[in-house]
């Protein structure tokens, strides 16, 4: 390869990784707002008696978040932020999936109620806790040092962006418009979110990998 097409092809590969980055960004806020847009659903099907009762579901996350970014960012550093992302994605919406089940009912079995919850949403936040340390290792390894102020413009933009639009995109997918009725259910959503997640995980890891040969 020449290197002028070289240099234009590494450029194309830095630039699919970002967008890819950019989604995972958008997929986190996704995964984590939609539990509040769900939160009356969730609360009507564990016949709790209201939305205080969720507090520790809430808080479960935000200590887990906390406790683990440094460790999964660690992680990151060591093993690499590919496999590192892929695990922890992958991680995160086997959570997602798991939230949107919880209160099921087979037969006269109830798959797991409140503590089970707020359990799964501890490790929810232990795993999506890694996400943007191992998303700046990404960045770091990419682009040169004069951009990395701008892959990160990027990559948090689209985290916001999706925080604004997820309630929106909650009420066309369950509660529906004045123009279309709901698509899903609640738990339905839960478990479509996880699919993303899975799906993104997939497209990451086969262009990262064809990316990587044209550095």
């Amino acid at each position: 390869m020449k290197p002028g097409a070289k240099e234009r092809s590494s450029e194309l590969a830095r630039y699919g990784v970002l967008a890819l980055l950019c989604a995972l960004s958008m997929i986190t806020y996704l995964d984590r707002v939609c539990f509040g847009a769900a939160a009356k659903s969730i609360v009507a099907d564990l016949h709790l008696t209201g939305v205080e009762n969720l507090k520790w579901t809430f808080t479960a996350f935000a200590i887990a978040y906390a406790i683990f970014e440094i460790p999964c960012g660690w992680l990151g550093d060591r093993f690499g932020p590919k496999g590192t992302l892929i695990r922890i994605v992958l991680w995160w919406s086997a959570c997602t999936a798991l939230t949107g089940m919880v209160g099921l009912k087979f037969g006269s079995w109830t798959f797991g109620g409140l503590g089970f919850l707020i359990a799964i949403r501890f490790l929810f936040g232990a795993g999506e806790a890694g996400a943007y340390p191992n998303i700046t290792r990404a960045i770091h390894n990419w682009f040169p040092e004069s951009r990395w102020e701008r892959a990160q413009g990027f990559i948090w933009m689209s985290g916001r962006l999706m925080g604004g639009l997820t309630p929106l995109l909650w009420a066309i997918l369950i509660t529906g418009t004045s123009l279309t009725p709901g698509l899903m259910t609640w738990r339905g959503a839960f478990l479509f979110f996880a699919l993303i997640g899975v799906t993104w995980c997939v497209v990451f890891a086969i262009f990262f990998a064809i990316s990587r040969k044209s550095r």
